[in-house]
């Protein structure tokens, strides 16, 4: 997929399964206590305006993985 995300509302709760990687996450729970992560890390484009709130940090998740924002490209230059 080009492009995913991924909206969270008060009663939803995300069981991850493995390496994730999202365009947008909303979550009423700002806290990301309904996100279970398993040990897996959960990446988001930190440019993204929808994940400003986020503040381009990488924070814990509940079940010992993490969210954190894509590593930026590699700027590929010619030789």
């Amino acid at each position: 997929a080009k492009s995913a995300s991924l909206t969270l509302d008060n009663t939803s709760t995300w069981t991850v399964t493995g390496d994730s990687y999202l365009t947008v996450l909303s979550d009423a729970d700002q806290s990301l206590g309904n996100i279970h992560s398993k040990g897996f890390t959960v990446y988001y484009k930190a440019d993204e305006k929808a994940n400003q709130w986020l503040g381009g940090k990488t924070l814990a998740l509940t079940g010992g993985g993490h969210l954190m924002p894509l590593p930026a490209a590699p700027i590929k230059t010619s030789k």
